[in-house]
Order: C-alpha cells, then sequence, then structure tokens
C-alpha cells in the first residue's frame, strides 16, 4: 500500500521528468508540470493504490452506468433543442469538468 511517505519520496522525482514506481508496483509517478496538479496526480494514485479490487471494479461499473444514463438524458436535448454534435461535447466537457471540480 502507498503510503503518504511513498507520495513525498516520489514527489522528489517528478521534477526531474524520470519514472519512478513506488513500492506498489501498479502506481507510477509521471514527470508533471504544475505543482496543482503534481499534488491532484498524487491523491488520486494514492486512492486507486489503497483500494483496488472491488473498488475499482464497483468504480469502473459506477462509472459506466453513470456514462449511459448521461447520453440517454442529452438524446432527450437533442430532439428537443435540435442541438448539433459539437454542443453536445461541449455541454458534455462542461458537466464532467464541474464532477472533476469537487476532488
Amino acid at each position: 500500500m502507498a503510503t503518504f511517505q511513498n507520495i513525498i519520496y516520489d514527489s522528489k522525482y517528478i521534477s526531474s521528468g524520470t519514472f519512478k514506481p513506488t513500492n506498489n508496483s501498479r502506481c507510477f509517478t509521471v514527470s508533471l508540470f504544475s505543482d496543482t496538479y503534481r499534488i491532484f496526480k498524487l491523491r488520486i494514485a494514492n486512492i486507486f493504490c489503497n483500494f483496488r479490487g472491488l473498488f475499482r471494479l464497483f468504480f469502473t461499473l459506477f462509472l459506466l452506468r453513470f456514462l449511459i444514463r448521461f447520453t440517454l438524458f442529452y438524446r432527450f436535448f437533442f430532439k428537443f433543442f435540435r442541438l448539433n454534435f459539437l454542443n453536445f461535447i461541449n455541454l458534455f466537457l462542461g458537466r464532467f469538468l464541474l464532477f472533476c471540480r469537487r476532488f
């Protein structure tokens, strides 16, 4: 399991642009540019290193269910507002980015 000490240790290698594996072989730190994105990446990596197995399975099932319900919901807007494909992508990315800001 990735600990806080491993994350601090790996964050030293991010600025050098090297790929450094943690003690957990599934988790890698990548060369990143901004500090805020680096911290966000490390938080997400820590979550996924600690909770494996069933958590990943349920998370992917939840994500698939969310995407299917989302596309079915916007099929109504295609008929009602006569949106084109670019507007649909714009709405989808806007909702997705608002969803990501919660984390």
